[in-house]
């Protein structure tokens, strides 16, 4: 018991049950309105800043009491999750998961917009948080009770046992479970699935700003509002994956185990800043990579990538038409290749540079969001490791394999590699990375990767960077001097800038090509209908793995670039945290989702903006959350989509001006169908033979010792109940589930 009380006491214990309630609180509110709608809530804990500043501001600034400044604050946030439901997630009631999981980014950043917006608040950290009771039990069974805790103890309980009852006890509740379970038999029965997607984010925005209160009242400081979303809700997202995304009692228990977790780590490995945070991360990883493949996801078509007309068949006659799309883009590459020599100031070639290597960055969420179909959140956080390691690479690295600082099993030692060549290298490192977190989370359908990827760059941020691996032992900025090209030396601006170009025109290049080969048609596939890229002998792990990966190391070199543009990488403040993975993902959408172009065009706008406009106030919100929203909402294709309407303009214009085309008609029958048939290759013996086939599900057997023999032009059909195994004998001859026996298709 000596040794169990240096690292575990009574109070850890209650402090973490405390603090994991709200976790667990929280949690509630994100498997509510997935169960329900099938979209992954990003934006669960941010839902709740608005209400909780707008607290502040009636206690501190107007002198509201207590009491009277509370039902306020429950309005607004109910008010708050109302209007996101109405204003967002409604108008995306048709549109695909991964696009409403990319807008609750936007909601998340406009929440803490709106935080940041009000006016006068109190943000020192002396001052103390409202709370309703105001008391300390220094000795009860051991430890010290605080009103603020007793409330949490009071509070989180009766809310899980009211939301437990109304959703198993009332007719609503039970209307929102049978929405949830089967949307189009609900719907057959009368229920409006809008109408519950409304109810259960209402009780999303009402949860969150509970839970934020909560927390802020245990925390006491006032200070740090805005820092309260991210990290609370990487916790509250762990607990609802732990539960299967599913399960009310265990998304609880989770948030619980958490908090308990947590306290004991940051008790013990106080020294290790930011170790609870990883190990949140490898627990969010296992948890999503032991999810049921077999979950239900709706297959929908990625309908918001820009679109372009094809050129009318007249006008393939005129060169000029044919090449418009080249000519323009040689037009972009002129203006780039002439604005340095134009524009002289340093200043203006980094800001350019800087522009070019976001722009890099972005195109892996083009691979892995517009190509691929799922979200990515720690683009950056491969773009930092790109950055960092290319570093180390550069100045000869070793490192020590072992067990926290003090012991060490070996050392390994990488020799000096020159400057380009330590950027390549680190790319291929980036890609490994991804490669090594997606093994798990692509495995499962659905779009919990973006779950594992938020939780890998809050890992990243607060842990992983400060690893000697890493940052080399320096403890603010890593050295990462420019070197040469050959005999070309890249430490001047200008220099450094052609540097980046070349690298996107060539990558660029590299991606255009590989979207029409065979891999990138393989990936969109996946993208579009999985079943069916599977049936044809395409497999969706693999393939998704290889589009994470890929993506990994174009952000890896994205990265390293960036580090050798700034030379001192300054990794614990700005470029590779966890907001600049969401900036990344406003670059893309804003630009185009899944077009070449539209990460060039949405680092302009996202990045250049900004520094073009620094004293303006809107730029910065058009160029993140309600630029993103706007976008989502009402020009899906992004800006990229505002070229291609020009283009399909000027193909008007150039038709119109053709005299009319003479209608000609076909009398002629195609040769396909006057052959009828004949000349195929007779097939001798049945079409399908199906043996002694069987498929079980653990204990269940589903398909028992079937056997069938289907002739060519013959038809065999299957009859039966519900639930005798039919689909599962067309999935096995299919080869979508495993089973005995033998198939043979000729």
């Amino acid at each position: 018991m000596a040794v169990v009380a240096v690292w575990t006491t009574r109070q850890l214990w209650f402090d973490g049950i405390v603090n994991g309630m709200v976790f667990g609180l929280l949690a509630l509110g994100v498997v509510l309105v997935y169960r329900s709608t099938r979209v992954i809530n990003l934006a669960v804990g941010n839902m709740g800043l608005p209400a909780t500043g707008l607290m502040t501001l009636l206690t501190f600034n107007y002198g509201f009491p207590y009491w009277a400044a509370l039902p306020i604050s429950l309005l607004v946030g109910i008010t708050v999750g109302a209007t996101v439901e109405r204003a967002v997630i409604r108008r995306l009631f048709e549109a695909p998961r991964v696009i409403v999981l990319v807008a609750t980014i936007g909601i998340a950043q406009l929440m803490q917009a709106i935080l940041a917006s009000y006016p006068d608040l109190v943000r020192d950290r002396s001052q103390r948080f409202p709370i309703p009771v105001n008391f300390t039990w220094d000795d009860v069974l051991g430890v010290r009770v605080t009103g603020p805790k007793a409330t949490i103890l009071v509070v989180v309980p009766l809310l899980a046992l009211g939301l437990s009852w109304f959703l198993n006890r009332t007719v609503f509740g039970q209307t929102v479970q049978a929405s949830a379970s089967n949307a189009d038999l609900a719907r057959m029965s009368g229920i409006d699935p809008k109408m519950v997607q409304l109810f259960v984010w209402t009780v999303a925005g009402l949860l969150a700003t509970i839970s934020l209160l909560l927390l802020s009242g245990n925390r006491g400081s006032v200070g740090g509002l805005q820092n309260l979303g991210p990290s609370t809700m990487a916790r509250a997202l762990a607990a609802a994956v732990i539960a299967g995304m599913v399960s009310f009692p265990r998304a609880l228990g989770a948030g619980i185990l958490i908090g308990v977790v947590q306290a004991h780590v940051q008790f013990v490995f106080f020294n290790q800043g930011g170790l609870i945070d990883f190990v949140l991360f490898v627990v969010v990883a296992v948890a999503v990579a032991f999810q049921s493949r077999g979950s239900r996801e709706v297959d929908s078509s990625f309908s918001f990538s820009a679109r372009r007309r094809p050129i009318p068949e007249r006008l393939r006659q005129f060169w000029w038409v044919r090449h418009l799309s080249t000519i323009s883009l040689a037009v972009l590459l002129g203006i780039a290749l002439i604005i340095p020599a134009i524009v002289d100031r340093p200043s203006r070639h980094l800001l350019y540079a800087s522009i070019l290597a976001f722009a890099i960055c972005a195109v892996s969420m083009t691979i892995v969001t517009g190509w691929a179909g799922q979200l990515s959140l720690s683009q950056m956080a491969f773009a930092g490791i790109g950055a960092l390691i290319a570093a180390g690479f550069n100045r000869g690295l070793e490192f020590g394999v072992g067990i926290g600082d003090d012991l060490e099993f070996f050392s390994i030692t990488v020799p000096r590699l020159p400057y380009l060549v330590s950027m390549l290298a680190a790319a291929g490192v980036a890609a490994a990375s991804a490669a090594l977190i997606g093994l798990g989370a692509l495995r499962v359908r659905g779009l919990l990767l973006a779950v594992t990827t938020f939780a890998f760059a809050l890992a990243t941020q607060q842990y992983l960077f400060r690893r000697p691996l890493f940052n080399g032992g320096f403890k603010q900025s890593i050295p990462f001097r420019r070197g040469s090209l050959g005999p070309i030396d890249l430490a001047s601006q200008r220099t450094y800038y052609y540097l980046c170009l070349g690298f996107l025109v060539l990558l660029l290049v590299a991606v255009s090509r590989l979207r029409s080969t065979g891999i990138g048609r393989t990936i969109i596939g996946i993208r579009e209908n999985e079943s069916t890229a599977a049936a044809y002998t395409v497999g969706p792990t693999r393939t998704k793995l290889l589009a994470f990966a890929l993506a990994g190391g174009i952000a890896g070199l994205g990265g390293a670039l960036l580090g050798g543009l700034v030379q001192n990488i300054p990794y614990t403040e700005r470029l590779f945290q966890i907001g600049d993975s969401l900036r990344l993902v406003s670059i893309v959408v804003i630009g185009g989702l899944g077009t070449i172009m539209g990460p060039v065009v949405g680092a302009l706008w996202v990045v250049g903006l900004p520094a073009f406009w620094p004293d303006n106030e809107l730029v910065p919100l058009f160029t993140s959350s309600i630029g993103l929203l706007i976008l989502l909402l009402y020009f899906p294709g992004g800006l990229i989509q505002v070229a291609y309407s020009a283009r399909d303009a000027v193909l008007r214009w150039a038709e119109s001006r053709l005299p009319d085309a003479t209608p000609t008609s076909t009398t002629t029958p195609p040769a396909v169908a006057l052959g009828g048939g004949r000349g195929r290759r007779a097939i001798d013996g049945p079409a399908l033979v199906v043996d002694d086939v069987a498929v079980a599900f653990g204990g269940l057997r589903a398909v028992d010792g079937v056997s069938i023999v289907a002739h060519p032009g013959e038809v065999v059909g299957l009859i039966g109940t519900n639930g005798a195994g039919k689909s599962t004998l067309m999935n096995a001859i299919g080869g979508f589930v495993p089973s005995t026996g033998t198939i043979e298709i000729l």
